[in-house]
């Protein structure tokens, strides 16, 4: 019942990796399990920390920084999710909001999986659903289909 984190965000996420984004006014920031303020609030959004980074939104793109605040990945993206056994699922929207196809990146922002998913889920055991064409598959981590929508 002791308070370890003084109640003064107006809303938390939790904690992965020992850290939570924390919204103080209009701006997010990033603290540790005893409160200590890693990133000071001021990125407009930011998420949980995965795989050691964590996405921020500036003019409405989406990249990734480090703990350190250091860009690890430019704000390239109209939408991202967290990485998941070392890659995200990205999107770009080509101007037409919530549009585009999704792909996946690593750590570095490298694309390893080109944008051809209309849906696109986080790796699992190595093992991630998409849909591809109308249809939901199983892809490795090279993209490959290693289960048809009957085995699923």
């Amino acid at each position: 019942g002791k308070i370890v984190i003084q109640p003064i965000y107006e809303s938390a996420e939790m904690f992965s990796e020992g850290y939570s984004a924390v919204q103080l006014g209009d701006r997010w920031g990033l603290i540790d399990g005893t409160g200590k303020r890693i990133l000071e609030p001021k990125f407009d959004c930011l998420g949980s920390v995965h795989n050691g980074l964590a996405c921020y939104r500036v003019n409405h793109k989406y990249g990734f920084v480090d703990i350190t605040e250091q860009e690890k990945i430019k704000p390239q993206y109209d939408w991202v999710d967290e990485f998941s056994e070392g890659l995200c699922v990205v999107r770009n929207d080509n101007g037409k909001p919530g549009s585009g196809n999704n792909g996946y990146i690593d750590t570095t922002g490298k694309l390893i999986i080109g944008f051809k998913f209309e849906y696109a889920g986080k790796f699992q055991n190595g093992k991630a659903e998409v849909q591809l064409e109308k249809d939901f598959v199983t892809i490795d981590k090279t993209g490959n289909i290693i289960a048809d929508p009957e085995t699923n």
